[in-house]
This record gives C-alpha cells, structure tokens and sequence, in this order.
C-alpha cells in the first residue's frame, strides 16, 4: 500500500467527482463505497481510496493505493494546483475595489 497526498484549488466535491469520472470512468475501477469525504474503488486486484478535507483555500487530499500507484500519481498530476499566495492576495484586493 502506498499513500499520496496533494492540495488543490477545487472544492471536496469537485474532486470526488473527478476522482469518480476517473478512476470508475478511465480506470475501469468499481465503485465500492462513497461519502461526503471520500470515495473507494475496487478492482484488478487492488484499490484505491479517495479521502477530502476542505482547507479554506480549497481541498488537501489523501489517496491510499495497492496497485495502481501510476493512476492514483496522473490523478494527482491532473488537478489544479491551489491559487498562489499573490493571486489569492490580488483576487481578494480586486474584490475590495469593485
């Protein structure tokens, strides 16, 4: 088993759901069980797991895995990274001046 962990910029949901679109959808995977803050796949002999935490700036992310380390690493690859800490700063000042 391994474990990975990202951050990005999408809500929980939306990471769900792209994880659902990918590892069910691309992958081949079965759906084995789902709540607001994580998701499982089964299959091919191995599994991965899904687990979201909302962080304020958007979602950390930790994916536990047995046998499909490559997938679970393009997953990770694919999703947006969390704002900078400058474009965080100029979207909140662009906010303030309208």
């Amino acid at each position: 088993m391994m474990r990975y962990g990202g951050t990005t910029r999408l809500r929980p949901r939306e990471v769900l759901a792209r994880a659902r679109d990918y590892f069910q959808g691309e992958v081949g995977l079965d759906l084995s069980d789902e709540s607001r803050l994580h998701i499982r796949f089964v299959g091919g002999g191995g599994w991965v797991t899904v687990t979201v935490r909302g962080t304020g700036q958007g979602t950390a992310l930790t994916m536990e895995v047995s046998e499909f380390d490559r997938e679970a690493q393009d997953f990770l690859a694919s999703l947006p990274p969390p704002a900078s800490r400058l474009r965080r700063f100029w979207g909140s000042w662009r906010r303030r001046e309208r």
